[in-house]
């Protein structure tokens, strides 16, 4: 409990005021930020009683390491002693993430998924709680720069794309008076050659991934055209079994021999995608196999993720196996978006389906599909 008087060794007009806490929890208590009303009367103190909420679990500060202000907007993923994900939490406007219901004393972990703008500290953070205490985690970022996002492996056309945005935005506020990369041209993207399975060679294939008994993870890619890590980072809790739909959240990536689990590529990412119930009912009977197990697709080395380069090696040898010429599984994706096109799905469900960021992109990356399906309507 808080207590603090309206004059604080001041005196003040009699009226109507109103008391509204710093945006910096208690030790132990939970942040109440609601504004507290109360009124002054001309000589007389006023007491104005305030009741936190004691506050026991992990506090999360999550804070820009120059400027030391809270971070809003960042997802963790906190884990159980066994490394079983327990859910998913995201810092508020002043960076603070508030993890409550930990009953258990002992020891977790905390993710962090990886967010614009900084560079991200995905490894796994130990925390041990003691039950009916608070966990204070200070978690700092820092800010990315140019020669980080090139580091990150951004494309030199991007880093000119967003520094051009920011510059344009100065001369609109007349911050400075011409935007010095009007002049400027990044070197032109440079599109890798892409190729479908074709399909009447995707019968094939599917018997292949039946006969190694992944037929499940490779149904679902062929029938939703999730990009590989979002693929391989569903957990069993992303399958809504009512709605036949998965839910885009997350991706992983292998860095230095190990896996990191971040957001999605983009914020056009998030999304979620109806699925057909044949891959729902495969997608069941994938998880009776392993019913405790909280991904969807767990490795049967190691009972996580799959690692998606073991992912890419088990796409190569069902294309051996069923006699099909080499294709990325990237390609796979594009296999999916090509089929949907020829059945009738318009571009703009396909780009929502596919986490595009404009039905623009989505046209432009398939125009030679649209185009051969003019063709044929036309004949």
């Amino acid at each position: 409990m808080v207590r603090h008087t309206a004059h604080q060794g001041r005196n003040f007009c009699s009226g109507r005021f109103y008391l509204e806490l710093k945006p910096k929890p208690e030790e132990g208590f939970k942040l109440d930020a609601t504004p507290t009303y109360f009124t002054i009367q001309d000589g007389k103190a006023t007491t104005v009683t305030i009741t936190n909420k004691a506050f026991s679990g992990i506090l999360i500060h999550k804070t820009d390491s120059v400027t030391g202000k809270g971070i809003y907007g960042v997802t963790f993923l906190l884990y159980d002693s066994s490394h079983k994900p327990i859910g998913q939490y995201t810092s508020d406007n002043s960076g603070y993430v508030y993890i409550e219901g930990l009953t258990t004393s002992g020891r977790y972990y905390l993710q962090e998924l990886e967010n614009k703008g900084y560079v991200p500290d995905t490894q796994l953070k130990t925390v041990y709680v003691t039950a009916g205490e608070t966990t204070l985690v200070e978690w700092k970022n820092i800010p990315i720069t140019a020669q980080e996002l090139l580091c990150k492996g951004w494309s030199h056309h991007l880093i000119h794309m967003v520094l051009h945005s920011a510059l344009e935005q100065a001369v609109k506020e007349g911050l400075i008076k011409k935007n010095p990369t009007d002049g400027c041209n990044p070197p032109k993207l440079e599109r890798k050659e892409m190729k479908v399975i074709q399909p009447e060679q995707i019968g094939a294939y599917l018997q292949a991934a039946a006969n190694r008994n992944v037929l499940p993870m490779f149904y679902l890619e062929l029938t939703s055209g999730l990009r590989r890590g979002e693929l391989l980072a569903l957990l069993w809790t992303d399958l809504d079994l009512e709605k036949k739909s998965i839910s885009v959240c997350k991706s992983v990536r292998g860095s230095q021999g190990e896996l990191k689990v971040s957001a999605p590529k983009t914020r056009h990412s998030i999304r979620t995608v109806v699925i057909p119930r044949q891959t729902v009912d495969l997608l069941i009977q994938e998880h009776n196999l392993h019913p405790d197990n909280p991904y969807m697709f767990p490795s049967p080395v190691t009972g996580t993720m799959y690692h998606p380069d073991a992912a890419g090696r088990i796409h190569r040898k069902l294309l051996k196996e069923a006699g099909i010429e080499p294709v990325r599984f990237h390609d796979l994706r594009h296999t999916f978006a090509t089929l949907a096109l020829q059945n009738g799905v318009d571009i703009k469900t396909l780009s929502g389906m596919l986490g595009h960021y404009s039905s623009g992109f989505t046209l432009d990356t398939y125009t030679h599909i649209t185009d051969k399906m003019q063709q044929e309507a036309a004949e």
